[in-house]
């Protein structure tokens, strides 16, 4: 069974000043959040099936911790300098691919987020499957479907199955969001290496 698209995250600067363009053009923003601990913060925009989430290292001590630094979030956070892929691309359901638990301190006792093995691998985006927690609280939703993410990067992931996603390789980083029904494109770059279609 295709794991299914929860949402897509991109390192911006701090504050995520890109995201900015999206409410220029009409999208709504939802509540953000600092994941304590994890020493990230964000901003989110919620669609019907998905979340776009703009994300920035806000506390250099918590990212590097032991407990955090295995998943390369810091260099991650840094791609513009060391050229690491800024993206994550979060599903739901059971992973066709190995993983190992990363349990952040923002996440109750014995439940942890799935991670591919393959996305220590940092020129690869970093996929991961939410733990069955709940849906995220939001304040508002844009009311559009996400009808196809595309996620380039350097090296794609090994192939499995989702749906509305799909990865390549190429000498750039993008990541292309197509709401359905778009008639209109919004590139966010030089800023932030995405492109929404809507």
């Amino acid at each position: 069974m295709p794991l299914k698209f929860h949402h897509a995250f991109v390192f911006s600067s701090p504050g995520a000043p890109e995201a900015d363009a999206l409410l220029d053009a009409g999208f709504l923003e939802g509540a953000s959040n600092v994941h304590a601990g994890q020493g990230t913060r964000n901003r989110r925009f919620f669609f019907e099936n998905g979340m776009l989430e703009f994300l920035w290292v806000c506390e250099e001590s918590e990212v590097q911790s032991p407990a955090i630094a295995h998943t390369g979030l810091r260099e991650r956070s840094r791609w513009r300098q060391s050229g690491t892929c800024p993206f994550g691309i979060a599903f739901e359901g059971e992973p066709p691919f190995p993983i190992w638990d990363y349990r952040p301190p923002y996440l109750p006792e014995g439940v942890a987020i799935r991670v591919a093995n393959f996305s220590t691998d940092p020129a690869m985006p970093f996929v991961f499957v939410m733990p069955g927690i709940g849906k995220a609280q939001q304040e508002k939703v844009n009311p559009r479907t996400i009808e196809s993410l595309v996620v380039e990067s350097v090296q794609a992931p090994p192939p499995f199955e989702s749906e509305r996603v799909s990865f390549a390789s190429g000498s750039a980083q993008l990541l292309e969001l197509r709401l359905k029904g778009a008639t209109k494109k919004l590139d966010l770059r030089p800023g932030v290496p995405v492109v929404v279609e809507y």
